[in-house]
């Protein structure tokens, strides 16, 4: 084994490591939440058995799921995550809140703007990329919540033939049909699509950069079109969150760094990524710029950062730290705001760093985002009984499932510790560190780390495979 050699296989190893790591404590911290642990004890035994079952069912080589031909599975996988998810926004009225009620809202009045007034909608607001999309659907069949729900079912579908794209070409398709069944039954992500989240839109465009990304390098490493193609995709996550920068800051890096073509190559393939990504970034912040609207703070990093670093709320939301938006102009309390966090990190360096492994907790050891942010406003209209009386066991089904994934993806890690990772896997696994780490400084909440679950997903899929598949590459 040469030097060159021993390096990458000692960073595969590191990657593989820690993530398995960061796994293992996620599905330690997910089994003892209080969603399972306030459970009939029966319950447990019972959600068990079906895991067991399920893995079974999914893992055989011969399994109902691997017959037929790509085409059959698709459409019936298309037909599944359609189904469940009609059968849930029509069950559970969600009504929009909080944040959702000012995506929902923003929708409304772009709806309203768009065309006639286009330089005067605020392309700084928060979201601004869903609420755009919501507009437009306000504008073709006026202001009605299940056509916004219908949104986020046709996104899921998307989203889901994504995941497919994905596993089938970091693997193969035995493992990416494990993967796409693991994703149309998701129970969280099922529940989440009555409620009108950014994250819809912005997994969509991410995962679509991801997919463009490695089946270009894949199929032929100077797919420079298609390169450009994943930077505007992320381009246009960023107009829905702006941590899209850490995706595409990534992507930029694995170009670089891990691509095996000659220097020139590489930078010319970085570059392109970047030069797409800025072409979005360019447009909409010269949008932003020749519309007199002050920018919305919280937007901005330095919000999260003043979340995140509260330790009376364990890094969350809390009504405390958000007075400072009421209390000054946006430019004073962006600036405030980032001066106080870093001075709790500074000033009591013990205290943030046990804040840290509390934060993780929250952000990665609770999969109920999908039960709780679903149930927590609804139309008291209609007939909301049955959903109130059973939502402790949904809310344990969703935490279940949860673990199970975070399972099989610690059992997916272990089958990849002898090999060589393909530079695809390579980029997704450091997403996924990045966000840890980033998250340790910035806001949580459990459905904060909904996006990077789908790369639980994969390699879930792959421990599931009743035997080891060798990754393709990239």
């Amino acid at each position: 084994m040469n030097i060159n050699n021993r390096s990458e296989y000692r960073i595969d190893r590191a990657l593989i490591y820690i993530t398995g790591y960061i796994l293992f404590m996620g599905s330690i911290l997910s089994i003892q939440s209080y969603h399972l642990i306030n459970v009939p004890k029966y319950w447990i035994f019972v959600f068990g058995f079906i895991g067991c079952c399920f893995y079974y069912i999914l893992s055989g080589a011969d399994s109902l799921i691997q017959r037929g031909s790509t085409k059959r599975f698709l459409i019936t996988s298309v037909f599944v995550i359609i189904l469940l998810r009609l059968i849930w926004i029509l069950s559970v009225p969600t009504i929009p809140f909080s944040d959702f009620e000012g995506y929902h809202n923003f929708g409304i009045l772009i709806s309203e703007q768009f065309p006639t007034h286009i330089l005067s909608i605020d392309y700084d607001g928060r979201g601004f990329g869903y609420s755009f999309v919501l507009g437009i659907i306000y504008k073709i069949f006026g202001v009605n919540l299940f056509a916004a729900k219908l949104l986020n079912v046709f996104l899921s579908v998307l989203t889901g033939i994504l995941i497919y794209l994905i596993s089938r070409s970091l693997f193969n398709e035995y493992t990416a049909r494990i993967t796409t069944v693991l994703y149309s039954i998701w129970p969280a992500q099922i529940m989440y699509n009555s409620v009108l989240a950014s994250e819809h839109l912005f997994i969509f465009f991410t995962f679509l950069g991801i997919a463009i990304l490695i089946g270009a390098i894949k199929v032929r490493p100077d797919a420079y079109t298609n390169i450009l193609l994943a930077g505007i995709a992320f381009g246009l996550a960023y107009t829905v969150r702006f941590l899209s920068v850490i995706v595409v800051a990534t992507g930029f890096m694995a170009l670089l760094l891990f691509q095996e073509n000659s220097l020139k190559n590489r930078i010319q393939s970085s570059l392109l990524l970047i030069s797409g990504f800025a072409i979005v970034w360019v447009l909409i912040t010269g949008l932003g710029a020749a519309v007199d609207i002050p920018s919305d703070p919280y937007t901005g990093i330095q919000n999260s950062l003043l979340m995140g670093t509260n330790y009376e709320y364990t890094g969350g939301w809390n009504p405390v730290d958000s007075q400072i938006w009421s209390n000054y102009s946006p430019e004073e309390a962006k600036k405030i705001a980032f001066q106080t966090g870093l001075s709790r990190i500074t000033e009591n360096p013990r205290g943030f760093t046990k804040l840290i492994f509390e934060k993780f907790n929250r952000m990665w050891g609770d999969g109920s985002f999908g039960t709780y942010w679903s149930t927590l406003s609804m139309d008291t209209t209609k007939s909301t009984d049955f959903i109130l009386k059973n939502q402790l066991l949904m809310l344990a089904v969703t935490q279940f499932f949860y673990f199970g994934i975070l399972f099989f993806s610690l059992l997916g890690c272990y089958k990849l510790k002898n090999t060589n990772l393909s530079m695809g896997i390579q980029f997704l696994l450091i997403i996924f560190l990045i966000f840890v780490v980033i998250h340790s400084f910035l806001e949580v909440q459990s459905r904060y780390h909904y996006p990077w679950e789908l790369i639980f997903l994969i390699l879930g899929g792959y421990g599931i495979a009743c035997k080891s598949v060798t990754p393709c590459d990239p």
